[in-house]
């Protein structure tokens, strides 16, 4: 295999694993916001 293709494959590879663990983060991160929010919304309607 030649050089470029070699470069070429490993920074695509460590393009998709750096943008996998971002998603992957960022995901998390907005799920718990929203897990919170709801908690809150439901601690209020049950103190009503």
């Amino acid at each position: 295999m030649r050089l470029r293709t070699q470069l070429n494959l490993a920074f695509t590879t460590l393009l998709i694993v750096i943008l996998t663990v971002t998603g992957f983060v960022t995901y998390s991160l907005i799920m718990d916001m929203l897990i919170e929010k709801e908690e809150v919304q439901l601690r209020q309607k049950v103190k009503s």
